[in-house]
């Protein structure tokens, strides 16, 4: 499985063709990733995410709940280089 590095994830990230192929739908467009649980969506987020903030982007996250926001940021926290200031 190759590896992604990037300057915005820490240690990189293992990703598949098909994770890799919907990170780049997602980089070209507006896009709706569906995957079935376990298949790598958040692998898919968070290079979406780094690329965006590499390029002094922003990013907008939703969430149904607070408790699943809490969620993305401690996971995003753990896999991209990112300052306090990013939150």
């Amino acid at each position: 499985m190759p590896s992604v590095l990037h300057p915005r994830l820490a240690g990189g990230v293992e990703a598949r063709g098909y994770q890799l192929e919907a990170a780049a739908s997602a980089l070209a467009g507006s896009t709706m990733v569906v995957m079935p649980t376990g298949f790598g969506k958040s692998a898919v987020e968070w290079m979406v995410i780094a690329h965006h903030l590499h390029r002094q982007g922003n990013v907008l996250l939703l969430a149904p709940t607070v408790a699943l926001l809490a969620q993305h940021q401690r996971m995003l926290t753990t896999h991209l280089v990112v300052d306090e200031r990013t939150w």
